[in-house]
């Protein structure tokens, strides 16, 4: 019996949302060279990231270059899970992510493993054409 699941997002031309919580935007974080200096910035400067614990983030920002992606638990959204890996070279920032966003139930811890793959091999592919 096919299971039809259907996903519905919504983003708001203009809508910014602070990098620290989402894949993508902690990628880009963990790979820049100013990483400290921003996320200092956005904890000072962004009312939802004030109880963010600096450290804590640079150490995942640490793990995040070890395995080479970041995933974002319901960072924004409640109920939204995300995949991200930085698209460049690695000797610049990044000059962007590619993120996989999907609802929680589909994209479960069990199944980092297997999606985090998918996209780092997209994301491989997207670098060697740069």
């Amino acid at each position: 019996m096919l299971t039809i699941n259907p996903l519905r997002g919504s983003l708001r031309e203009g809508w910014r949302v602070p990098a620290s919580f989402t894949a993508a935007g902690k990628v880009v974080l963990a790979y820049h060279p100013d990483r400290r200096i921003l996320l200092e910035r956005i904890i000072k400067n962004v009312p939802e990231a004030h109880d963010l614990d600096l450290m804590a983030l640079l150490d995942e920002f640490a793990a995040i270059r070890d395995r080479g992606f970041a995933f974002s638990r319901s960072g924004w959204t409640r109920g939204i899970n995300s995949i991200a890996c930085p698209i460049g070279n690695e000797n610049a920032p990044p000059l962007g992510a590619l993120a996989l966003i999907v609802p929680s139930e589909r994209l479960t811890d069990e199944a980092v493993p297997k999606a985090a793959l998918s996209v780092m091999k997209a994301t491989a592919q997207i670098n060697d054409v740069l």
